[in-house]
């Protein structure tokens, strides 16, 4: 059995795959948000108040968007960190191919087609 390898992905590339998920899956917040932390990819670790800024929203529309993309399981927290901040500040992971996933949708051709 061949394993296939798998290119690694920029966080250039990962924002505009961010962008072609289609807009009835996520929210416009949470696509700001995860597009924000494509941005950093793949050293996400920026305060909730610099991923609101960048993403467009305040800090509460931020926090509830990365609760819901944390759902959506398409972030996790990355082991070891904190919300809270501090020592361990929150550092997240995003799941690439759960992005890929998601942005693949948009290239199935529909059923009314």
């Amino acid at each position: 059995m061949t394993q296939m390898t798998v290119k690694p992905i920029t966080g250039y590339e990962l924002a505009k795959l961010v962008g072609t998920i289609p807009k009835d899956v996520l929210s416009r917040a949470e696509r700001s948000v995860l597009r924000a932390m494509a941005d950093h990819y793949p050293n996400i670790w920026p305060r909730v108040a610099v991923l609101g800024g960048e993403a467009g929203y305040s800090e509460t529309i931020c926090r509830r968007a990365l609760r819901q993309l944390e759902k959506r399981k398409l972030i996790a927290l990355k082991e070891g960190s904190n919300r809270k901040g501090g020592r361990h500040p929150a550092a997240y992971i995003i799941d690439v191919s759960a992005v890929m996933l998601l942005a693949a949708d948009k290239n199935e051709p529909s059923q009314n087609d």
